[in-house]
């Protein structure tokens, strides 16, 4: 729904730190622990982009309180980060070709150094 709508800026971050309470097709109810954050502007601003994405009236419910921890849309974005990068390093360490040159050298892998190709690199290689 953030990617959806096109939220960026302040509103993706408050979207995506927010704790997803009830979402209906016609509502959501959000819990943030930042108080600040939690404005009728916001709110507006909110309901007017999901609404537009979606092509109907969307309203957005804000509550004040303690966000549970790992319950956010940035949380699971970070833990999909991770286990893609947790396979990344797998898929790399057991290609045949880096077992054999880890064997002749006696070497060691850096993990820090495995990344994915970026799209210049991909078409590289193609």
């Amino acid at each position: 729904m953030i990617e959806g709508a096109g939220l960026t800026g302040p509103l993706k971050s408050l979207a995506s730190q927010s704790q997803v309470i009830s979402l209906t097709d016609a509502r959501v109810q959000l819990r943030l622990g930042v108080q600040s954050l939690l404005t009728e502007q916001n709110k507006k601003l909110l309901e007017e982009r999901i609404s537009v994405w979606l092509g109907r009236a969307f309203r957005v419910e804000f509550l004040a309180g303690t966000v549970e921890a790992g319950s956010t849309v940035a949380d699971a974005e970070r833990r999909k980060k991770e286990a893609e990068r947790r396979e990344l390093i797998e898929k790399f360490k057991s290609d045949p070709v880096v077992k054999e040159i880890v064997r002749l050298f006696n070497g060691k892998i850096d993990e820090d150094s495995i990344r994915p190709l970026t799209p210049e690199e991909m078409a590289e290689k193609n």
